[in-house]
């Protein structure tokens, strides 16, 4: 409970001594004054400087992770291109039914299929089921990719290799008249020791046969013995 009395009679003491000091209580005035306001201004440059220490931190701290980000991608972009580069590639050569036939190169280890990808891929009468799309390619190899109704290429060597092979077996079997010796020509059917030497008199005193009709030059040799004797003689 305040007392009304007492508080003027307090406001009067203190306007008295005021009014007796003076310039000691201006003086007062302005300390106090100055006092709050340098409290104020410390309070508020500390807040400041805070947030721009904070401010600072956070900015480094960006700072060193945006750069510790390029490093680590251009780190990995470098892995990247040496791996590229360091991967061997391989060059084939593949033609036929493809968009692009001509030289491609591809990675080391790929398919059949790769190499027909990277020629553009199959044309429409392309024949799939002639090829082996998950065949392994070497480096320097041909592919030959055949329309439906073409004979595969292995196919067309192997069938030239069973004839080539089918000529010399037979050509081994042959006898050549002009080289045989006596004991050779006595192999051929209707061919007897007297026959054979009449063949090896013969050429040596007329000269070699030019055809293999020449050896019914040879007495004993006629029409019926020479189709006998055709298909086993060569000149």
């Amino acid at each position: 409970m305040q007392v009304p009395g007492l508080q003027s009679k307090l406001t009067r003491r203190i306007r008295l001594w005021i009014r007796k000091h003076l310039p000691l209580s201006i003086m007062l005035a302005v300390g106090l004054l100055l006092a709050l306001g340098f409290g104020i201004g410390s309070a508020l440059n500390g807040s400041g400087r805070s947030l721009v220490i904070e401010r600072n931190r956070d900015e480094e701290a960006g700072s060193s992770s945006e750069r510790a980000s390029g490093r680590e991608g251009s780190g990995q972009g470098q892995k990247q291109t040496d791996d590229s580069q360091s991967q061997p590639l391989l060059l084939v050569d593949i033609g036929g039914a493809v968009m692009n036939p001509g030289l491609v190169r591809i990675a080391a280890g790929s398919r059949v299929a790769a190499a027909i990808d990277a020629a553009g891929g199959l044309v429409e009468d392309a024949d799939i089921d002639a090829i082996n799309q998950a065949a392994p390619v070497a480096d320097g190899q041909k592919i030959i990719i055949p329309k439906v109704g073409e004979i595969p290429p292995e196919a067309s060597q192997d069938q030239g290799a069973q004839t080539r092979s089918s000529a010399s077996q037979q050509g081994s079997d042959l006898i050549n008249i002009n080289s045989a010796d006596a004991s050779e020509l006595e192999t051929l059917p209707g061919i007897g020791p007297a026959t054979a030497a009449a063949i090896v008199d013969d050429r040596n005193q007329r000269g070699p046969f030019a055809t293999i009709e020449d050896i019914m030059r040879v007495s004993g040799i006629g029409q019926k013995r020479f189709e006998k004797l055709k298909a086993r003689i060569i000149a």
